[in-house]
């Protein structure tokens, strides 16, 4: 789904300035240590599985709806790997975002890997040396249960305002 409509009505009022929005990122592992991303259809880069959260919606429901919705995967959130912030995104409709965006590894426990109608259109299995940057602290990569979690005080810039 490429917009909610609670997005959608916030952008009528609003039009393209810049918006805060909380959001959920998946880390999907198979069985090699392999990380899953997605092809962004609009600027062909890689991203993370995930979204924004709508009202009154967790967290780990938003990402376990936004994961069945991007991948056809249904995963169970099993550890809170960071909270990083802020992740500016400038969409080709002009629409700015700042996401603060909570990682969760997540295990798979049922679907089956297909494509969607949304903003993948594909994926990649990714060994962590080989992960493309994605703007996400390094130390993601390697991440294992039992070490703390991530949290991002300051990115090497700070956003500008608009």
């Amino acid at each position: 789904m490429p917009i909610s409509p609670y997005l959608a009505g916030i952008r009528r009022r609003v039009g393209s300035r810049l918006l805060l929005m909380p959001s959920a990122g998946a880390v999907i592992r198979d069985g090699r240590g392999r990380t899953l991303l997605l092809v962004n259809r609009d600027t062909g880069g890689f991203m993370l599985p995930g979204g924004a959260l709508d009202p009154g919606e967790s967290a780990a429901a938003a990402l376990v709806r936004e994961v069945r919705e991007e991948t056809g995967l249904v995963v169970c959130p099993s550890h809170l790997m960071g909270v990083v912030a802020p992740w500016r995104v400038h969409y080709p409709n002009g629409d700015r975002v700042d996401y603060m965006a909570v990682l969760f590894l997540c295990r798979v426990t049922g679907g089956r890997l297909q494509p969607a109608d949304g903003e993948a259109s594909g994926w990649a299995w990714f060994p962590p040396p080989q992960i493309p940057p994605l703007g996400y602290p390094p130390a993601l990569w390697s991440w294992q249960p039992g070490t703390p979690a991530l949290f991002e005080l300051q990115r090497d810039a700070p956003p500008s305002h608009a």
